[in-house]
């Protein structure tokens, strides 16, 4: 934060943060926006002489990729005052409200917006997904119906959703931020945002009144059958030459190494549930396959 008010100056101190982050302090409530005409106006009154640490703060939010030590104070709050009109910096004030609205308040008017930006439905990689607060979970009426991601994952989840969908990448920023940590009922519970993922469903078989599958067409069917693997990390990029093993729906197996794009098919399989393990991968991964 950088305070651009006079230590005299009535009222909370006007401070300039990353515009994200601001957005962020504002709509969790505390906080409020300065319109910008103001902020500029503190803004021009340092240029006299530039608020303390106001080198480190210019630094700290990179505001120019040339070295700190050649540009001039003048053309730094230059910098800011052009980084203030494009909404990169946010000036804001903590609000003077006698009742603070709850974290759970704030956290549920978030959710809401985020849905309708998105018009009721998060989707990933053709997957359903639904933001629930903490103390909203066990009142979800269809919630048998999705299975909960664990932290990192939800939070590598969310960043795919804002590069797919640019409208609420904002709001998808704040959610990571507040996505509660993993818990295990009944020792312990949600603290924050709860990521859920809706479960397929399996339509139920129909009576097969057909004669019994042949040899031959057993044979075609397995012919059929195939998988396809992508490894991604936590940046979403693609993770190249390790080694992956696959249990078959037959029992049998296979392994191999991923491509230069993290990328692994197999052909020629008995359709049904795979298993696949990543011997010499550490810590958490993605894995999006389809068979």
């Amino acid at each position: 934060m950088l305070c651009i008010s006079s230590f005299w100056s009535s009222g909370p101190p006007v401070v300039l943060v990353d515009g994200l982050k601001g957005r962020g302090m504002c709509a969790q409530g505390g906080w409020e926006e300065v319109p910008l005409g103001q902020a500029l106006s503190l803004l021009d009154g340092a240029q006299r002489s530039p608020p303390d640490g106001f080198r480190r703060f210019a630094a700290e939010i990179r505001l120019t990729s040339s070295p700190l030590r050649e540009v001039s104070d003048q053309k730094l709050l230059a910098l800011v005052r052009k980084a203030i009109r494009l909404g990169r910096l946010l000036a804001v004030r903590q609000t003077q409200a006698t009742t603070v609205v709850s974290r759970t308040t704030a956290l549920r008017r978030l959710v809401a917006q985020i849905e309708k930006q998105a018009r009721g439905k998060l989707l990933f990689r053709g997957r359903q997904y639904k933001l629930v607060v903490d103390v909203d979970l066990a009142k979800l009426p269809d919630r048998e119906d999705y299975e909960t991601v664990g932290q990192t994952e939800a939070r590598i989840v969310l960043a795919g959703m804002a590069k797919e969908n640019r409208a609420p990448a904002e709001l998808l920023g704040q959610t990571s931020e507040n996505i509660t940590k993993d818990w295990r009922a009944p020792f312990s519970q949600p603290d924050g945002l709860v990521l859920l993922r809706r479960i397929p469903t399996r339509a139920a078989a129909a009576k097969d009144l057909d004669p019994a599958i042949t040899p031959s067409a057993l044979r075609k069917l397995r012919d059929e059958g195939w998988l396809e693997i992508v490894l991604v990390d936590a940046g979403m990029e693609p993770v190249a030459d390790k080694d992956y093993d696959v249990r078959l729906a037959d029992g049998g197996t296979k392994s191999g190494k991923t491509s230069e794009k993290g990328f692994a098919r197999l052909e020629g399989l008995t359709p049904g549930e795979c298993m696949v393990r990543f011997p010499t991968v550490e810590g958490p991964v993605v894995l999006s396959g389809e068979a």
